[in-house]
């Protein structure tokens, strides 16, 4: 399936799985501004440096930031009926040059816990499921069918924290991504919500069980 990306270029991010990629990746609008004071530019570098932000980096290659969830005031499925299926694999086959074709997914815990892992060659297996070696992690929030997945990941050199919404299906066989924003400091320029178009599909990939550690 080959799905189209607006506004943005997305490269998926991945685990070490053949190979570590940078997530989405955006077209950086910087406005016209004023020469600026050694003052403001040394509280930008500090945030850029990730200074400002205490980020725990565990054994197996995992960024985990201490105020994970920080945009989102309620976690897991509160409201309507549940939907995401906390024993499937949400994946999306992603189109590249050369008709290669590779998949990243998203994995869910009834807490609100959410991992995503990707850039595989291969339909992942629950081996990759229970797999947390470099993934992204996050929260998540389901209500009435709306999603929001606030992810702490991969960005050009950085690791900032993103803010995804979109939609479930009524039946929990999929869910789409809409828009994204970044939420960090680090990215005032791109406060500002941008369209992004992405569907993760529902697969049965045999049985996993490891809990979120995060």
């Amino acid at each position: 399936m080959k799905h189209k990306v607006l506004k943005s270029r997305d490269t998926a991010p991945g685990a070490q799985r053949p190979e570590r990629r940078p997530g989405w990746r955006d077209h950086e609008m910087r406005p016209t501004m004023r020469p600026l004071g050694p003052q403001f530019l040394l509280l930008v570098a500090l945030a850029l440096s990730g200074g400002c932000r205490s980020v725990h980096r565990t054994s197996d290659d995992r960024f985990i930031p201490a105020d994970l969830g920080k945009t989102l005031s309620m976690r897991g499925q509160t409201s309507g009926p549940p939907l995401i299926r906390y024993d499937l694999l949400y994946v999306c086959q992603w189109s590249v040059e050369n008709n290669r074709h590779f998949y990243c997914f998203y994995r869910f815990w009834p807490d609100g816990r959410v991992m995503r892992s990707g850039w595989f060659n291969h339909m992942p297996t629950w081996r990759e499921a229970d797999n947390f070696s470099g993934v992204d992690v996050g929260i998540y929030h389901v209500a009435d069918g709306q999603i929001q997945i606030e992810m702490f990941q991969q960005v050009d050199d950085n690791r900032e924290t993103v803010l995804y919404s979109g939609e479930v299906l009524a039946n929990g066989a999929a869910f789409t991504l809409n828009s994204m924003r970044y939420v960090d400091d680090a990215r005032f320029w791109l406060k500002r919500s941008q369209e992004i178009a992405a569907r993760y599909n529902a697969q049965d990939v045999g049985p996993f069980s490891r809990k979120a550690d995060w």
